[in-house]
């Protein structure tokens, strides 16, 4: 431990009164207290006014050189803020943040190795039986009535085997893989515009009352196309590190643009970027993610992303729409012969695809049942966060905010009822391509309100 910087340094002492906060019985004993040390990189030993006993001063310890290994891999301590790095070590001493090793389903799908979520009643989750499974991370999800509980596997052990078994102990609760799901729109560049991991709420100040929720990656705050807008951003990523922030800025910028800036932005960041592989997320943060929009009171939530079904992301969009919420989601760019990929595929999820300003669709768009509507989502100008200005972009993720914000300013004016949202969307299209529903275009364009694409 030797060449830490002072960052590092207050991540690891932080980690260890957190850690020494979640041991048995430190939560009612007066010696658990942590005063932070000074600057300087000398790590042999804990702080010495850390007053607890030797026991767990010990385990202390251990979970602190355990934060120390990860902070080494994956915390980038030279981006981070003090606040920042505070709260990155809390979550990891959480189990919240880990360090992710990948693994793969059966079906071939990337999941995080060895991990199993599952998401329980509140009220059963006495009763949940997790045979051979360690607990990793337990999160209540206030909002959607429910409880996630993130559970590890002993090394050696056959996965899917274990969640068989798992399941048929639980036949109640929603229990999957911990999939991994990907932008749906050309993969953005890295790099300088990637930001530091950051938990907590950051807001800019409201200028109206119309919410729109966004479910992708960091957005870049600061960029005019976001000026005067109310932006909410919370991050929900499961992996500590780095943030990419290109996709999600372009989503909202979509968003700010098409509702001429009267909506206020509710990002939900929950892509990490894992070195030498594109960003990705966790189904574990998708459902986080919801929860925390339902309890913003945001009824319609827009998800540029798209991967593979999974029971928990299922179960959790089913209960957001029980409560009168809308998920509007881009069908995905695998092209015509793509499987239908989700969360687009769900019953209820309003699944939308790009065309060009002459109608034609964007030719690597998914075609199929999943697609019901489409939007201008090829060749639209979007902020760029990596030099501060514009791009041109194409993509489903590219045509799915407008969508969101039209189906906002209904619901907002009380034009329509959320169940009602299908129905005057389809009684609201432009017909394209063979007349009715298609796989193609579904049932028609969306274009009202008018969508500007492009801005000086």
């Amino acid at each position: 431990m030797g060449n830490y910087s002072y960052k590092a340094v207050y991540i690891i002492a932080t980690c260890v009164a957190v850690t020494s906060l979640l041991l048995p019985g430190a939560h009612n004993s007066a010696h658990a207290q942590l005063s932070l040390p000074s600057v300087g990189p000398d790590l042999t030993r804990l702080p010495s006014d850390l007053d607890v006993d030797r026991r767990v001063a010990a385990r202390a310890q251990r979970g602190a050189e355990k934060a120390a290994e990860i902070a080494a891999v994956w915390v980038d301590t030279s981006t981070l803020s003090v606040d920042q790095t505070a709260a990155q070590a809390t979550s990891i001493a959480n189990g919240l943040l880990r360090e992710l090793k990948l693994g793969q389903d059966p079906a071939g799908a990337d999941i995080e190795d060895r991990i199993v979520v599952v998401l329980v009643a509140s009220d059963e989750l006495d009763a949940l039986s997790r045979p051979g499974f360690k607990i990793v991370a337990q999160q209540h999800m206030a909002s959607l009535g429910l409880t996630m509980v993130t559970l590890r596997l002993p090394v050696n052990s056959d996965l899917p085997q274990a969640m068989e078994v798992l399941r048929d102990a639980n036949p109640d609760a929603a229990i999957d893989y911990n999939h991994l799901y990907d932008f749906t729109a050309s993969a953005p560049p890295v790099g300088s515009s990637d930001v530091a991991a950051e938990t907590a709420d950051t807001t800019i100040e409201p200028v109206s009352g119309l919410r729109v929720g966004v479910i992708d990656s960091a957005v870049m705050l600061e960029h005019r196309a976001l000026a005067g807008v109310h932006v909410v951003a919370r991050d929900f990523a499961t992996a500590p590190g780095l943030r990419p922030q290109t996709h999600g800025t372009a989503v909202a910028s979509l968003v700010a643009r098409s509702s001429q800036k009267q909506a206020s932005i509710y990002a939900a960041s929950v892509f990490f970027q894992l070195p030498n592989r594109a960003p990705g997320a966790t189904a574990e943060s998708l459902v986080a993610a919801l929860d925390w929009l339902v309890e913003q009171r945001v009824a319609v939530i827009n998800m540029s992303l798209a991967g593979p079904g999974n029971q928990l992301l299922e179960a959790a969009i089913a209960r957001l729409m029980a409560m009168d919420a809308v998920v509007i989601a881009a069908v995905g760019n695998n092209g015509p012969s793509g499987e239908p990929l989700y969360p687009a595929a769900y019953d209820g999820v309003i699944g939308i695809t790009a065309v060009d300003r002459k109608n034609k669709v964007f030719r690597y768009a998914n075609r199929g049942e999943q697609v019901e509507f489409a939007a201008r989502g090829v060749d639209v100008k979007v902020a760029d966060s990596l030099s501060g200005g514009w791009r041109i972009e194409s993509g489903t993720s590219m045509a799915s905010p407008h969508v969101a914000v039209i189906v906002a300013q209904a619901l907002r004016a009380e034009t329509i009822a959320s169940g009602a949202v299908k129905s005057w969307l389809m009684a609201n299209a432009e017909d394209l391509g063979r007349k009715g529903l298609d796989p193609v275009y579904g049932y028609g364009l969306i274009t009202q309100p008018p969508m500007i694409v492009s801005e000086n």
